[in-house]
Parts: structure tokens; C-alpha cells; sequence
């Protein structure tokens, strides 16, 4: 919401406002509203995926529209993450080195069609097997379990993998993702060298609504 109101110049009761307004008009719930924050309902998280998608089409065409050169541009696709958290800072490198470039950036985490002609390249999070594309590995991912030191203290200190299949783990569940592309306790543990999880484990699924995978990290780590 303090996020929304900044970039829109207004309060952060206007946007309340709004979504109020919006929800009302809908008839749908679109925010599950919590103690100190709020989170998209499954409606929401639909509504977002499709607004999303038709705004970023309505910018193309004006752009074409409005007659852009396609001489020297230069339209990079990537997810909301990915370009606030990585690219976002680094781009100015890319601008310096080649000034020649008019850069655009998409930003959607739904998969890029590079076949429209709009846009040159596409990073995105996964196994780069991709027909009739070249992919190359840019980054390398590291998953490490967390958990508070209270919680830690009260599972014995956790000095060993296997005493890992003793915790309540939480698995990620995302409702605009291909659940197939996430790491999960099943290929960590074996990749540790433990032989999965253990029926009778305390088990506990999030269920997140965002399509990025950083906002679930960095909620983690909070």
C-alpha cells in the first residue's frame, strides 16, 4: 500500500479507497486483510495476473503507435524480482557501455514470447531447456533452511541434516507458478544425502499468491 501510494503521488488512505471502491464494484473480495499487512486473495491474485499482462500490452501498443524506432532498440523481459532486485541496480553498466542502445524493460513474470518480434531477450527463472531458443545460465541458485535462533534452540541446536526431518518444514505453494520449477524439501534432502522426509512430519504449506520467488524469500528471512 506505502509502495502503491508513493509511485501514484498519493495517500496511503486514497489507495484504500480505491481498492475499497474496486472491490465493491467486483463483488469479490481481491485482499485478505491481516494484522500488519494484507495479502491478495485467490481472486486477487488472478485479477493482478490478468491486469498485469493486458497493461503491459497496452504499453507496447502505444509504443508502437507512436511510431519507435526498432533501429538500436534493445527490450529486455524479465520478472518484477529479478529487475528490482538484481538488474535494476546493474543497468546503468549496460546504458554506459552502449549508449547506442534505447533500452526497455518488460516487466512480467508470466513466460515471454520472443516470437513477437517485440522483444530481444528474456531472462527467466528455470531448468533452460527452451525449444527453439538459446539459453545461457547466468546465475546459480544456493538454498540454505532457515529458522529463528528460538526455534533452533528449542529443536536441540539443529547440528546435523537429519535432525532437519525432525522440524516442521513449510513449503511453498504458489498459485500463479508451475509448482514443478520450485526447489522443495524432497530434492534438498536428497541432495544432503537424506532419503526425503519422513511420514509423520510435521508439515506446513504457505500459500503465496505472488509469481516471483524473492517476496517468499525475503519473508523467510524476516
Amino acid at each position: 500500500m506505502t509502495l502503491a501510494a508513493e509511485e501514484l503521488h498519493v495517500t496511503h488512505g486514497a489507495v484504500s479507497r480505491h481498492i475499497k471502491t474496486l472491490e465493491d464494484h467486483l463483488g469479490v473480495r481481491l485482499f485478505r486483510r491481516l494484522t500488519r499487512r494484507i495479502v491478495l486473495t485467490d481472486e486477487g491474485a488472478r485479477f493482478h495476473e490478468v491486469v498485469s499482462r493486458l497493461l503491459s500490452e497496452l504499453t507496447k501498443e502505444a509504443e508502437r503507435l507512436r511510431g519507435q524506432k526498432s533501429g538500436g532498440r534493445l527490450t529486455i523481459s524479465t520478472g518484477i524480482s529479478f529487475a528490482s532486485k538484481w538488474l535494476g541496480p546493474r543497468l546503468h553498466r549496460l546504458i554506459a557501455r552502449h549508449p547506442e542502445l534505447d533500452i526497455h524493460l518488460d516487466i512480467t513474470d508470466p513466460d515471454a514470447d520472443l516470437n513477437n518480434e517485440q522483444i530481444n531477450v528474456a531472462v527467466r527463472y528455470g531448468h533452460g531447456r527452451y525449444q527453439h531458443l538459446i539459453a545461457e545460465r547466468i546465475l546459480e541458485e544456493t538454498i540454505t533452511p532457515v529458522c529463528s535462533p528460538v526455534y533452533r534452540a528449542e529443536m536441540g541446536g539443529l547440528l546435523t541434516v537429519k535432525s532437519l526431518t525432525e522440524c516442521s518444514l513449510l513449503h511453498e505453494d504458489r498459485l500463479l507458478h508451475d509448482d514443478r520449477m520450485l526447489a522443495n524439501w524432497d530434492l534438498w534432502f536428497a541432495m544432503a544425502g537424506v532419503d526425503g522426509v519422513p511420514r509423520g512430519v510435521a508439515q506446513s504449506t504457505v500459500m503465496a499468491a505472488w509469481p516471483s520467488r524473492q517476496p517468499f524469500v525475503e519473508k523467510a528471512w524476516r
